[in-house]
């Protein structure tokens, strides 16, 4: 029963390590979905800033915001799928961190369980050898 108990424990680093990997990839991809929403609401103050600029321009002038607002719509619209995989693999790396904390704790109860079991055991083994009678083969006269 010793070896069940440390054939568990292996296993339960085995689900820490899970567990801790699953974490850093967590707050990796909160990171990056944080630096993204971020990027997004500096390009929106920017096409802000350029759609409040309008009165009095010049033909040249106008052409060069109509540029810049056009370049910052068409960033806005390539980031929202970048947003959306980063929250995604948030969520995900979020649920693998929670099954990696359930199973570690499905193994810790197993190996309480074991080490009780083994408790038991050496104490019936130690009680059976304090309950037998000698026979008196192993005297020595």
């Amino acid at each position: 029963m010793i070896r069940q108990s440390q054939r568990l424990r292996r296993v339960l680093r085995k689900y820490a390590l899970d567990a801790r990997l699953a974490r850093i990839a967590r707050a990796k991809a909160e990171r990056e979905r944080a630096h993204l929403l971020e990027t997004l609401a500096r390009i929106r103050s920017a096409q802000n800033a350029v759609s409040c600029g309008v009165a009095s321009l010049n033909g040249s002038e106008a052409a060069a915001l109509g540029e810049w607002s056009e370049r910052l719509l068409h960033a806005d619209a390539s980031l929202q799928p970048a947003i959306d995989r980063a929250t995604v693999d948030c969520g995900e790396t979020g649920r693998v961190a929670h099954q990696a904390k359930g199973r570690m704790e499905r193994i810790e109860e197993r190996i309480a369980q074991a080490m009780r079991t083994e408790e038991q055991q050496s104490s019936t083994r130690s009680e059976s050898r304090l309950a037998r009678p000698r026979t008196g083969r192993n005297r020595q006269p």
